[in-house]
């Protein structure tokens, strides 16, 4: 975290997919003032595959799910900075959801920029990973508050 956010200094790490006893993913901050395990809610099966962090002083998540059945699914979750402390379980409001129908695929990463007008943007990618099913595409969104 950097300087100015309240967990300045701290390191927020979050897993893919392994779970505390309730079945939450498990998370960690480690350093800065206040070090220590956390969760975060899982709801219908979504993993973890990336984060980051936005000017507002909140967190993205980029989650993602799989199932022969469902097909590919992947959805963005805004989680407020102040709700993570050790032994806390965090939550928030999905603010995008997609499928295969939508043209995405297996969304990896997510940044986002502030452009010199002070909009938010968010930047979605996935490769390939050497596959024929699967593409690598790089999708561009703007945050509407």
């Amino acid at each position: 975290m950097p300087k100015g956010q309240p967990l300045a200094g701290t390191l927020i790490a979050l897993s893919e997919r392994g779970l505390d006893g309730d079945g939450n993913l498990v998370a960690f901050l480690v350093g800065g003032p206040t070090p220590g395990p956390f969760s975060v809610r899982r709801t219908e099966k979504f993993d973890i595959s990336d984060a980051t962090l936005l000017a507002s002083g909140e967190i993205l998540l980029l989650e993602r799910k799989f199932s022969l059945v469902e097909g590919l699914h992947v959805r963005v979750r805004r989680i407020p900075l102040k709700s993570l402390a050790p032994g806390a379980l965090v939550d928030g409001p999905v603010i995008f959801e997609a499928d295969l129908g939508d043209e995405v695929d297996n969304m990896e990463g997510i940044d986002a920029f502030v452009t010199g007008e002070g909009d938010t943007v968010l930047t979605l990618v996935s490769d390939d990973n050497f596959s024929l099913l699967q593409r690598t595409l790089l999708l561009q969104f703007t945050l509407v508050d």
